[in-house]
């Protein structure tokens, strides 16, 4: 429309000024979308790696099981029969362990390069008018929305999905850390929620490298 403008009716350095300031504002988010655009595909990358993890881990409940097991094994052993099931069990546990270390390994790998390929959005142009600097600033500065690729409100990083998580790649709400997909959780790479540490699956735990809870 406003290209139609200055081409027939309205003429003069007004004209010339408004066609100038149109034309780099569509040049803006011509390239804004196109960095949406691979910013989309980065997030369904990391969904990808994330739903990769959970098919990979141990189930908590096979966990639960096996610590249930130990400790009636334990219980039960008065005369220490019990001594060669006690070691298969803590055997498979160990096997559980290093099974979800190699998942959270590689979830960390595919999330971090997902997040590392992002690049900062083009700040919008600057308006010599007043009040298109204030409609400018209305648009930027969304309540609650902080840094970038945030999906939520309240957050200060980049690349999370929630609301009020301080970090980058945490996917739920409270998260302070990295790579965090749960609530609450104060560290990085957990799969659950309530944790403090690091590389945690499951709810609750203090400490890094726990599977299971409490």
């Amino acid at each position: 429309m406003t290209s139609a403008l200055t081409g027939s009716s309205w003429q003069g350095p007004a004209s010339a000024a408004m066609a100038n300031v149109a034309s780099g504002y569509l040049g803006w988010l011509a390239s804004t979308g196109v960095q949406a655009g691979q910013a989309a595909s980065q997030a369904r990358i990391a969904a990808a790696a994330f739903e990769a993890t959970v098919a990979a881990t141990v189930h908590p409940v096979a966990v639960l099981a096996n610590r249930t097991q130990l400790v009636s094994l334990v219980t039960s052993n008065l005369l220490g029969f019990n001594a060669p099931a006690i070691a298969t069990v803590e055997a498979e546990y160990e096997q559980m362990w290093a099974q979800d270390v190699a998942a959270m390994f590689g979830y960390h790998t595919g999330a971090s390069a997902a997040v590392a390929a992002l690049t900062p959005f083009t700040q919008v142009l600057q308006s010599p008018a007043a009040a298109a600097a204030a409609v400018q600033t209305a648009i930027i500065d969304f309540p609650g929305r902080t840094n970038i690729f945030n999906a939520g409100l309240g957050n200060l990083g980049v690349g999370n999905v929630g609301f009020a998580s301080v970090g980058d790649g945490n996917v739920g709400f409270g998260n302070v850390g990295g790579l965090n997909f749960g609530s609450g959780n104060w560290g990085g790479f957990n799969l659950g929620s309530g944790n403090i540490g690091s590389y945690n699956f499951g709810p609750g735990n203090l400490g890094s490298y726990n599977i299971g809870h409490w």
